[in-house]
């Protein structure tokens, strides 16, 4: 199993969303064809044509936050 898969069951599984860091939901959005369009202060604005746009900011201690993975891995998922 490669680093991309183990993270994309990672953040899929549901089960580790407050452990899941910014730089790994970043790499999971980049790896899936998004590209970050804008950066302002801490938000970091992802954009794919044609699909779901995500906005998403780091927490203090580098972890993503849990809502924005359940946001991410419902979009995903359905």
């Amino acid at each position: 199993m490669t680093k991309r898969d183990k993270l994309t069951e990672k953040i899929l599984d549901g089960n580790s969303d407050g452990n899941i860091t910014f730089e790994e939901i970043t790499q999971f959005l980049l790896s899936r064809g998004y590209s970050v369009k804008r950066v302002r202060g801490s938000h970091y604005h992802f954009r794919k044509n044609g699909a779901q746009p995500f906005n998403l900011q780091a927490s203090e201690n580098g972890k993503a936050k849990r809502y924005q993975v359940k946001q991410i891995r419902d979009y995903f998922t359905k």
